[in-house]
């Protein structure tokens, strides 16, 4: 072989090892480059990540719930009491939750536009969120979680006017500082710490539908209030289950306004029968227990209940059939009774943004306010409920509170899950907010204690 043929030889497989390599550059740079990006152990993107100043997430009076500290490369994320799971958690090891994943980009600073990513890269600022404020209230949210204390269960306030949520407190719960060092613990416990049971968990309503089913009955005409009902104390048969009153009445007048405060289904029961299954599904529907949450949270649908035979209409007029609810579903429903009947779109987040940048208002996507039930059907629902607690449960129900209790049977007999449904004021101004309160208490038929938690809510209304 001469010179110029191992010239040529060499050349050749020069040529050959260039294209290989400019094949496996093009492959990983072009193919496979933005999937090798956007892994979670990318060092570059953790990197980049400890350089971003994530912005803050405050309450509805500006304290600040979460913010970033450290210096650039070094940042990391810390939450301030209350630690609601409706905040969640940031980690870059487990991802996000709640707010902090609903509003990522505008936290982690990746809306601005391409013009100004580029100026700040060239002077070399480190990224900057933005804030986001909630319509939740921190001293609120701390007096709930303490009232909750050692239960098992959720509370949620509403402002019935406006739809601002003001609580979302879900026991037990986690401290998202203590995230990373504790997630396989959480992720198995089976006491669900990482659920937000005010959204995310849905349960029978028990005798807390008994509000809604009655002011059924008054949309389509069917009672009176003032009137006498058949019978109030007897059992009621829903499988091999009987329902009896929540509270026992030791004296009592046989009529609906009786039946509300000890929580007794036989009248609703009757109610339920008289409307049928096609007029109580519709008023269900109206009343907003089937629509969807439209929030920035991980939220479960109620399920639609079933009213083709007479088994059916039992069964879901004492809260006991296929349906079932989450706190904060059942809280919407029940707000169209505390705002002279008209049901406002839920709102958790009022703005984005911080000073330099400006805010924005967050307006809900469905605007406007819906009318559930006429005026005057929410006006004698909440006359029935005002100062209508039973006296043997040991908590004064003031006139200028309106509540109920409810149980459900849930589980194996004899578990039972406790509600409580309140408002303040019962009557006020138009002008005037009206604040409501679900409590809901995981197997305890304990209601004095949902009363106890939501009567503490209710007190701080006059503040």
């Amino acid at each position: 072989m001469t010179l110029n043929d191992r010239l040529q030889h060499l050349s050749t497989a020069f040529l050959i090892s260039f294209g290989l390599v400019g094949l496996a550059l093009f492959y990983w740079s072009l193919v496979r480059g933005p999937v090798l990006e956007s892994r979670a152990d990318n060092p570059r993107l953790v990197e980049e990540a400890r350089r971003i100043e994530r912005g803050p997430i405050l309450d509805r009076n500006g304290v600040v719930l979460a913010e970033t500290v450290g210096v650039p490369g070094g940042f990391r994320r810390l939450y301030h009491a209350p630690t609601t799971p409706a905040v969640g958690y940031y980690s870059l090891r487990h991802g996000v939750a709640g707010i902090e994943a609903s509003y990522d980009s505008q936290l982690g600073g990746r809306d601005r536009n391409p013009w100004q990513a580029w100026w700040e890269a060239l002077i070399h600022r480190h990224t900057i969120g933005l804030a986001v404020q909630l319509t939740l209230d921190a001293e609120r949210q701390t007096l709930a979680d303490a009232a909750l204390g050692d239960h098992v269960g959720s509370v949620v306030m509403l402002d019935a006017t406006s739809g601002d949520i003001l609580v979302l407190s879900s026991q037990p719960s986690y401290d998202p500082n203590l995230l990373d060092r504790e997630f396989e613990r959480l992720t198995t416990d089976a006491r669900g710490q990482l659920i937000n049971r005010a959204t995310q968990a849905t349960y029978q309503p028990g005798t807390a539908i008994q509000p809604l089913v009655l002011a059924a009955g008054l949309e389509y005409g069917l009672v009176e209030m003032g009137g006498v009902v058949d019978r109030l104390i007897g059992a009621v048969r829903v499988g091999d289950l009987a329902i009896q009153c929540a509270v026992w009445p030791y004296s009592y007048e046989p009529s609906l306004v009786e039946a509300m405060r000890y929580a007794c289904p036989a009248p609703f029961v009757d109610l339920a029968l008289a409307l049928g299954g096609a007029d109580l599904g519709e008023a269900f529907h109206r009343f907003g227990l089937t629509d969807s949450l439209e929030l920035p949270l991980a939220a479960a649908r109620a399920s639609v209940p079933v009213l083709t035979s007479t088994e059916d209409l039992v069964a879901e007029a004492t809260g006991q059939g296929a349906f079932t609810v989450s706190p904060l579903q059942l809280a919407w429903a029940m707000s169209a009774i505390a705002n002279d009947g008209m049901r406002t779109p839920l709102r958790l987040v009022q703005r984005i943004g911080n000073d330099e940048r400006g805010w924005e208002v967050v307006v809900p996507a469905s605007r406007e306010a819906y009318r559930s039930m006429e005026p005057e059907t929410a006006r004698e629902v909440a006359r029935a409920m005002t100062g209508a607690l039973p006296v043997q449960i040991g908590i004064e129900s003031p006139n200028r509170i309106a509540a109920h209790i409810g149980l459900a049977v849930a589980g194996p007999r004899d578990t039972y899950n406790s509600w409580f449904v309140g408002f303040a004021p019962p009557t006020a101004p138009a002008s005037m907010s009206r604040y409501l309160v679900v409590v809901l208490l995981e197997r305890t038929d304990d209601v004095a204690a949902a009363a106890e938690i939501g009567m503490q809510l209710l007190g701080t209304v006059d503040r």
